[in-house]
C-alpha cells in the first residue's frame, strides 16, 4: 500500500486540494459523482439523487471571518472548527482523512466546513422530525459501500483512502439522502410524479395520438408516452425542487445557533 507521505500520494493530494479550492469540482464532489453514477446503473433512485447533488449543500460563509491570503492551516483532528446548536464540529469530522499530514488552505478548509455544517443541520433536522432512511435508501448506501470496497488495480485502489475515507463518504451520502427525505415530507420531490405525468397528458392528449383500447399494445404505448412526458417535465421539476431546497436550507440555518471559529487562528499550529 502506498504511504500517505509518498511522492505519488502527495502529488495526488495537491491536485485534489487545488480542484476543491477552485469550486464545486473539488475532491469529494468529483469522487461522489463518479460513485453515484456507477450506483445509478442498477438503481434509478440513486441516479435521481446524483442529478441534484449540486443543490443539496448550499454555500455558507462567515460574514466576520476573512482569513489572510498566503498561509496554510495546521489542524489537529480534535480542533473545534464550529458548533451547531451546541454540537461541536471537530476537524476530524470536517476534513477528509489524510488532511492532517500537510497544511491545508483556508479556502479548502472553509469548503469542507460548509459541507460539514450542512450535514450536521440535516442530521439534526431529521432527528427532530423523526425522519430516517427508507429501506431503499439503506440499500443504496449498502450498494455504495460494496462498490467502494471492491479491489482495484494498483494506484487506483490505494488512493481510494481505505475504511476512514469510505466512512467519510457514506456519512456525506447519508446526509444527502436524509435531506431528500426531509423535502419529500414537506411535499417537494426532485422526481416527476405519476400525478404530474397524468395531468400533463390530460392537457396535451392530442399531441400523443389515440391510445390502443386495451392489452399489451396499450401498455407499451403508454410506457412510451410516460417516458416522453417525464423527459419533458424533468428540468422544470428539478428547478422547482432546487428553489424549494434552497429556501428550506436558508430557514434551517437562520433558526440554528451556528458559531464559527476563525480559521486564521489555526495558522501555523503544529499537528
Amino acid at each position: 500500500m502506498i504511504s500517505i507521505k509518498s511522492a505519488p500520494f502527495r502529488k495526488f493530494a495537491v491536485v485534489a486540494i487545488a480542484l476543491v479550492a477552485l469550486g464545486l469540482a473539488g475532491y469529494l464532489v468529483t469522487k461522489h459523482h463518479a460513485i453515484t453514477r456507477a450506483v445509478a446503473i442498477s438503481n434509478h433512485k440513486a441516479a435521481a439523487i446524483a442529478n441534484h447533488r449540486s443543490v443539496i449543500f448550499t454555500d455558507y460563509k462567515s460574514s466576520s471571518e476573512k482569513a489572510a491570503d498566503g498561509f496554510l492551516l495546521r489542524l489537529r483532528p480534535g480542533s473545534t472548527l464550529a458548533s451547531i446548536n451546541g454540537q461541536a464540529l471537530t476537524a476530524a469530522a470536517v476534513l477528509p482523512p489524510g488532511s492532517f499530514d500537510r497544511g491545508i488552505s483556508p479556502e479548502t478548509c472553509e469548503y469542507f466546513r460548509t459541507r460539514a455544517i450542512d450535514r450536521e443541520l440535516i442530521f439534526q433536522a431529521a432527528k427532530a422530525r423523526g425522519v430516517d432512511l427508507a429501506e431503499s435508501q439503506q440499500q443504496q448506501l449498502a450498494h455504495l459501500r460494496d462498490l467502494r470496497r471492491q479491489p482495484g488495480p494498483g494506484l487506483v485502489r490505494d488512493l481510494n483512502g481505505g475504511p476512514e475515507q469510505l466512512s467519510f463518504e457514506l456519512r456525506d451520502a447519508e446526509a444527502f439522502m436524509l435531506q431528500t427525505s426531509l423535502m419529500q415530507k414537506l411535499g417537494a420531490s426532485p422526481d416527476v410524479t405519476a400525478q404530474q405525468v397524468s395531468d400533463y397528458y390530460q392537457q396535451h392528449a392530442s399531441e400523443f395520438g389515440e391510445l390502443p383500447a386495451e392489452g399489451p399494445a396499450r401498455q407499451e404505448a403508454w410506457g412510451q408516452i410516460d417516458f416522453k412526458i417525464r423527459q419533458t417535465l424533468a428540468s422544470g421539476v428539478r428547478s422547482d425542487f432546487q428553489k424549494q431546497l434552497a429556501d428550506y436550507m436558508k430557514r434551517v440555518k437562520a433558526e440554528a445557533d451556528i458559531h464559527l471559529i476563525p480559521l486564521a487562528s489555526f495558522a501555523g499550529v503544529s499537528p
